[in-house]
């Protein structure tokens, strides 16, 4: 199977799967696709990582254990993070031949009440039908499991971009 990368804020006490929103998590997937896409945000000036120590890590690394213990996985941040800079046209693309990525939008949808997602998902599949299409997923395939919009709803998420001036 191979070891799974994750990017690593040690300051902020933050990391998540460089292979964000179902991609390429290994050792060939670093710097590619949307993590990466992600981590040049953060790191931007526009971002809230620039400046901070800054690691990549894979979950085969003895370091790992404590980091999964005591950080944040931003995983759903980033992705939100992703909306908010380059819009909705990278998810909206691919709803019809990705079921990860339709599952993507509807999980934001669902457990996260994100109503540019929800008006988007409803022009795509018309108004309540993406939310039997999305039943109808998760009732074929058993490995779904979207605890963390589940679990990033109950809590207080970060904002990963620096305030604009105005």
């Amino acid at each position: 199977m191979g070891a799974t990368y994750y990017y690593v804020n040690h300051d902020k006490l933050q990391y998540f799967d460089c292979g964000l929103a179902h991609q390429n998590s290994k050792f060939s997937g670093l710097g590619t696709g949307l993590g990466a896409r992600a981590l040049a945000i953060l790191l931007s000036d526009r971002g809230t990582w620039q400046g901070d120590r800054i690691s990549v890590i894979d979950d085969f690394s003895s370091a790992f254990l404590d980091i999964f213990r005591g950080y944040l996985d931003i995983q759903v941040e980033a992705l939100l993070m992703l909306f908010d800079v380059d819009g909705l046209e990278w998810i909206e693309s691919g709803l019809e031949d990705s079921p990860d990525r339709f599952a993507l939008a509807c999980e934001i949808a669902t457990y996260l009440k994100r109503r540019d997602v929800m008006h988007m998902l409803e022009r795509k599949f018309g108004s309540g039908k993406w939310q039997e299409r999305y039943s109808q997923l998760l009732k074929t395939d058993r490995s779904r499991q979207p605890q963390e919009f589940s679990a990033a709803s109950s809590r207080q998420l970060v904002t990963l971009l620096k305030p604009t001036a105005r």
